[in-house]
């Protein structure tokens, strides 16, 4: 980059090309809280939720920190006599006065009220300059016209830095004792709600009996081969949350978006996909349309068909889409399909297996820290395609072992009537009456496979599944005819 626009850049932020302003910090307040640890380890104990070895501005003052804390795990006594012996080498640490200054940090002791004041004083001088790092980083990249990278990216990163500078910022644990009035809490409110799901609920009522809805800071993971209905129980998950009033950020990286957008107006209108494809439509399904069309304005759903995206890069993107729908919380995200998140850059040295590790860690990270339920919607290798019992189970999930540590629930999707259909006898008799009553009677049916479920029992659920219009329904429930809406 051209050295004089960088400084031209870096200027702005200094308030002028004369005297550039100084790091927030604040010294004394780090003495003193170092003194403390030094006179009575509790407070390291007390303090060490709130600030790293990395918040001190002083590099010397974190690696005491980072001293204190390995000398107090190891149990030992953490003071200027034991810490002596770590940094007889430290060249810093002589050059400010060595053991005598230990002594003196000690002598600056406050009591342990008054440690935890200047701790979460550190930490919040320490997210500051982050924050100055992240901005001048910005700048310079939007003068740097050698970098190749389009503009929609160099945001994106951007914007995973201070995400991940808010999730450092979010503030210390809540205590244990407030932890479990809120799990009474919404005990209580799951019973108020008279039979009602907690969360977001599928409007599958059989599937929200079996799950409790879809909790926030959960992964839940929908699998299936090509064929099973994946991507129409995305749509139909995220279209009755939306009507339910939560904000709802639908992440295609198989289709375009307006692929799925397609789906949807099928989904409400009930006019199936394959006629708005060929154009073979008649007056009655225009007008289906146009009221479908109408009330999928009227719903807060944000759909992006962007291909190849990473985790941070959806979470930066679903974060703003939340937002700026304002709904009732949690909000939904759902991601089609978990298989192609573009993996870090690290990552894509190493196998496959740990790509995909990346993968599932990062969607139930963006979970926790989005507070929302997230929907990854994934693809079964071919192994099932070789058995003769086609019912999915976990193995059958490429790099399994991640989605099952990481995913609070996995659901596999089951059409009979898939496999059934390649089936058909070419000649009338009774094997093609059999066959006819067979497919009849599993035409319409999804069995929903519930694998594994972190809080809750595992089982099937029977779902209505068309294929024409790409939704399901909850079973017993009469199917749709061509224009009939469901709500």
């Amino acid at each position: 980059m051209d050295p004089v626009r960088q400084a031209a850049a870096l200027s702005v932020l200094a308030g002028g090309a004369n005297a550039p302003r100084v790091a927030p910090h604040n010294l004394e307040a780090e003495q003193a809280l170092l003194g403390a640890v030094l006179v009575s380890n509790a407070c390291f104990d007390a303090c060490a939720d709130a600030v790293d070895a990395e918040d001190f501005h002083q590099p010397v003052h974190g690696r005491i920190w980072a001293a204190c804390g390995a000398l107090i795990e190891a149990g030992v006594t953490a003071d200027a006599i034991t810490l002596k012996a770590r940094f007889d080498d430290d060249e810093a640490l002589g050059k400010i006065g060595g053991a005598g200054y230990l002594v003196r940090l000690a002598s600056s002791a406050v009591s342990l009220v008054n440690a935890r004041d200047y701790a979460v004083q550190v930490r919040d001088l320490a997210r500051r300059r982050g924050l100055i790092r992240v901005a001048e980083a910005a700048v310079a990249q939007g003068y740097d016209f050698d970098d190749q990278r389009a503009a929609p990216a160099l945001i994106e990163g951007v914007e995973a830095e201070l995400s991940a500078l808010a999730d450092r910022a979010a503030g210390e644990a809540a205590s244990f004792a407030a932890t479990i009035d809120q799990a009474v809490s919404l005990a209580e409110a799951a019973w108020r709600r008279d039979g009602r799901v907690a969360g977001v609920a599928t409007g599958l009522g059989e599937l929200d009996a079996m799950l409790g809805g879809l909790q926030p800071g959960d992964l839940i993971v929908c699998a299936g081969r090509p064929g099973m209905g994946k991507t129409a129980m995305g749509t139909t998950v995220a279209l009755n949350a939306a009507r339910a009033g939560h904000g709802v950020f639908y992440a295609s990286l198989e289709m375009p978006a307006w692929q799925i957008a397609q789906r949807f107006v099928s989904g409400v209108s009930g006019v199936a996909l394959h006629r708005m494809r060929a154009g073979t439509l008649d007056a009655g399904a225009f007008d289906a349309m146009e009221d479908a069309r109408a009330e999928l304005h009227r719903l807060p759903i944000a759909l992006d068909g962007t291909p190849n995206l990473t985790v941070p890069a959806i979470r930066a993107r679903a974060r703003r889409a939340l937002r700026r729908l304002g709904t009732v919380t949690p909000g939904l995200i759902v991601v089609d399909h978990g298989g192609l998140i573009r993996a870090s850059d690290e990552a894509r040295k190493w196998n496959p297996v740990a790509q995909l590790e990346e993968t599932s860690a990062g969607l139930k990270a963006m979970a926790k820290t989005l507070a929302v339920p997230v929907l990854a919607l994934w693809q079964l290798n071919r192994a099932v395609e070789a058995r003769d019992d086609k019912r999915p189970s976990l193995a059958d999930i490429r790099g399994s072992g991640s989605i099952e540590q990481d995913a609070d629930a996995v659901l596999f999707l089951y059409r009979e009537a898939y496999y059934l259909a390649r089936h058909k006898p070419k000649r009338e008799g009774a094997a093609l009456a059999e066959w006819s009553a067979d497919m009849a009677a599993v035409a319409n049916r999804c069995d929903v496979i519930v694998a594994k479920q972190r809080n809750g029992p595992l089982g099937e659920v029977e779902l209505g599944f068309d294929a024409r219009t790409a939704r399901f329904w909850t079973r017993g429930q009469a199917s749709l005819g061509e224009g009939e809406t469901r709500r």
